[in-house]
């Protein structure tokens, strides 16, 4: 069994974001609301396109759909007040906010005949992700605003109706002194 393996990406990803305007190119503060997430996913090529046979251009972008504060459980707290984060590093402030998104897409493909003529399949996928906050978050005032930045999409053909895409994003919350994102 071989794998035809290769470090190149034949198609170009147009919607990426340019990680030195995240904090205007400024380190993020360790006590920042932020979170990193895959996407993985298969996408099928609807019954009324052609088969493919290259991927050529994905366009992708982000969104927030809603946001909102629940309570959690608390991580302990050491002698000095501060809390201890658990095995694999996490800290419960005992506030989360839950932020439910979709991925919008559009791949953008050669198809897999004679004319090899090149065709568009579109895709929202939905995603729901959680951010550590303060403590002191106020479930029923406080608002938040959440930037999302895409690092990364890879995708390869598994076969003629069926890409496998995964998507990295980067999502920081922010509290609002002025609800209006």
């Amino acid at each position: 069994m071989s794998c035809n393996c290769s470090l190149e990406q034949n198609y170009k990803v147009i919607g990426l974001c340019d990680v030195k305007k995240i904090n205007d190119g400024k380190k993020i503060e360790p006590k920042k609301s932020w979170v990193q997430i895959t996407i993985p996913e298969i996408l099928t090529i609807p019954e009324c396109k052609p088969t493919i046979e290259e991927i050529d251009k994905i366009y992708i972008s982000a969104k927030v759909n809603s946001v909102r504060i629940i309570k959690t459980p608390k991580s302990p707290k050491n002698d000095k007040g501060e809390f201890i984060p658990g095995k694999e590093g996490t800290i419960l402030t005992g506030r989360k906010l839950l932020v439910d998104g979709s991925l919008c897409q559009t791949i953008v493909y050669t198809a897999n005949n004679r004319a090899q003529t090149v065709h568009a399949a579109n895709f929202e996928i939905p995603f729901c992700v959680h951010i550590v906050i303060d403590e002191d978050a106020n479930i029923e005032l406080d608002k938040y605003c959440v930037d999302i930045c895409i690092e990364d999409v890879f995708a390869t053909v598994v076969d003629k109706k069926n890409i496998f895409k995964n998507v990295t994003l980067f999502l920081q919350a922010k509290k609002e002194k002025n609800p209006h994102c």
